[in-house]
């Protein structure tokens, strides 16, 4: 009787261990399963979030003219589109000096800023009026910076026609790479009477 008494009581230990150790592969499961939809709904909270920093940045734009209208010469200019409802503030254009390895990279700009839906027209102009006019060294077009209400932001050349606005450092940030100075002698100004009006202008790039 205590031998069939003992087998009993093993079996249902046994089937005890059994069930502990079923529950506890179920519950390790259902853990990772949650962990897998926590991390999946942090991501979407992240990318809406980005999506909501960037509807003011993402409906600014802008293209390199190597020519002002109707006129010729040999300073950079931009056209810039800002059909967001906000100011974009203290733009700077980077430029490149590609005839020099390793390539020097500078900003240009600082002071200008573009109202609410709008298009300018703006040029990097020699601002030394003591001396001869002189253009600028470097010559290509790397990117757009700019602040908005929400924080810096930057467009490359091509960023600008497939991408959109990114996250950028404060102009003058030692962490930027490659390193940025910012050229005193040049100043970004807008072509006089070349400012328009933009169209489809509004928050655009978030739908809440």
């Amino acid at each position: 009787m205590q031998t069939w008494l003992a087998v009993v009581s093993s079996a249902l230990s046994l089937l005890a261990l059994g069930i502990a150790f079923w529950t506890l592969r179920d519950q390790q499961e259902i853990n990772r399963s949650q962990l897998k939809i926590n991390q999946a709904q942090l991501g979407l909270a992240k990318i809406e979030n980005e999506r909501y920093e960037q509807r003011y940045a993402a409906r600014v734009s802008f293209w390199y003219a190597d020519r002002a209208p109707d006129e010729v010469n040999t300073y950079p200019t931009f056209v810039i589109y800002n059909r967001s409802p906000v100011p974009i503030m203290r733009i700077h254009f980077e430029m490149a000096q590609v005839s020099v390895k390793p390539t020097p990279h500078v900003l240009y700009g600082g002071n200008l800023n573009a109202p609410p839906c709008s298009i300018l027209t703006v040029r990097v102009l020699y601002d030394d009026y003591t001396s001869q006019p002189k253009a600028p060294a470097h010559d290509r077009p790397m990117s757009m910076r700019f602040l908005d209400t929400v924080g810096w932001w930057r467009i490359t050349t091509v960023d600008s026609i497939q991408f959109g606005a990114v996250r950028a450092p404060v102009p003058l940030d030692e962490g930027d790479r490659p390193p940025i100075q910012i050229d005193p002698a040049f100043a970004l100004r807008e072509i006089p009477g070349t400012r328009q009006e933009a169209p489809d202008c509004g928050e655009g790039g978030y739908r809440g």
